[in-house]
């Protein structure tokens, strides 16, 4: 019962600091196009950085470039995904695709309109909020200033102890996954 209202309290927290966080995610009246860009409805969270889109009724996964979020198995995974969630499951999304990974995923920015119609760069946010590292070696085909940025929203979720960044030793997860744990 304790870890229920720890993780509640945990998460309104989280959210209120959303708002102040909000302008440094990289809103805009429309979407960087940068290379293929395209939309789709989100209808799959599978992790905190990973997503299926629907695109003219076939499902696409998406890694979401640049970042790297903790695996469901570890700490922090299942808030993360849940994040991931709110901002986006079951809306409409703008895509820019940077390539693919090894497994063979597309790798992409995700952007997501607000109500007051600015659009929000999803990856940016994620890492805003402390429920992602910049990813290692993930974002080698981002451009240098988007890299530069979610650098610089990293540091400052460090600074400000958000998500992951008010745990005790996080463990990134390139390391979680090699057993360095």
């Amino acid at each position: 019962m304790k870890i229920i209202v720890f993780l509640v309290a945990l998460m309104a927290l989280l959210w209120g600091a959303n708002a102040i966080i909000r302008s440094r995610s990289q809103s805009s009246e429309s979407p960087p196009s940068r290379g293929g860009s395209r939309s789709g409805r989100v209808c799959n969270i599978i992790n905190g950085d990973t997503i299926v889109v629907v695109e003219n009724e076939r499902g696409t996964i998406l890694r979401l470039n640049g970042i790297d979020a903790p695996h469901t198995s570890q700490p922090w995974g299942d808030i993360a995904k849940h994040c991931l969630a709110e901002l986006i499951d079951g809306r409409n999304v703008r895509i820019e695709e940077h390539g693919q990974n090894g497994f063979g995923r597309t790798l992409a920015t995700i952007f997501v309109r607000e109500s007051g119609g600015q659009w929000t760069n999803v990856n940016a946010r994620m890492v805003s909020l402390g429920h992602a590292w910049v990813g290692n070696p993930s974002g080698q085909n981002l451009p240098k200033d988007r890299h530069s940025e979610l650098r610089t929203l990293q540091r400052e979720a460090q600074k400000k102890k958000l998500g992951l960044w008010n745990t005790a030793d996080p463990v990134p997860p390139w390391e979680w996954k090699n057993g360095d744990k």
